[in-house]
């Protein structure tokens, strides 16, 4: 969806620069990779549950 985004909008990310930060309310949510031109997105350290 996001492949899909950047080239309707003429834009161009970096996937080295782009990480993944989860919201959530759960103990002990789902966790899923994602990726970006064939790489996969790290997780943002300070994302914690709330």
């Amino acid at each position: 969806m996001l492949a899909k985004w950047e080239k309707q909008w003429d834009m161009d990310f970096h996937p080295g620069k782009c990480t993944i930060l989860r919201v959530h309310r759960k103990r002990n949510p789902i966790m899923c990779r994602y990726s970006l031109k064939n790489h996969i997105l790290e997780t943002d350290s300070t994302s914690t549950s709330t």
